[in-house]
């Protein structure tokens, strides 16, 4: 049997490029940094917002796939403060750039910036007595 050359038109090439996309930044007066810290189902997600609050966000592009850690752009609500739309998604090398030109703390910070301050608050104990 001879060896086929051509693909089937439902099939997905190989030598697929990624587009460097142009960097979008959140306009300040109404949209914030964010990261993914819990699915919740039905598109909606728990996020960790840089401004310090955490947020119930929903997905609005059906098209736009998004998991547990990324960091998205969160658009504000104006009536309600507790629930926010997410707009876009940073891939990896997005999230480096943004560190580099200092829109995003670096490293470590990022994910734990907020959790941080929570735990030494809520902790019970005073380690310096013991």
């Amino acid at each position: 049997m001879p060896k086929k050359n051509k693909a089937g038109k439902n099939t997905k090439s190989k030598n697929i490029m990624e587009e460097k996309r142009n960097l979008i930044e959140p306009d300040l007066s109404c949209q914030v940094f964010g990261i993914l810290t819990k699915a919740l189902g039905s598109r909606f997600f728990d996020v960790n917002c840089l401004d310090g609050k955490q947020r119930r966000c929903k997905v609005r592009n059906k098209r736009l796939r998004v998991k547990q850690d990324d960091v998205v752009i969160i658009s504000l609500r104006e009536f309600d403060d507790k629930n926010a739309d997410i707009i876009y998604r940073y891939n990896s090398e997005e999230v480096r750039e943004l560190q580099r030109i200092g829109s995003l703390p670096l490293g470590e910070s990022l994910g734990t910036k907020l959790d941080e301050s929570d735990n030494e608050d809520n902790c019970a104990f005073d380690f310096d007595d013991i």
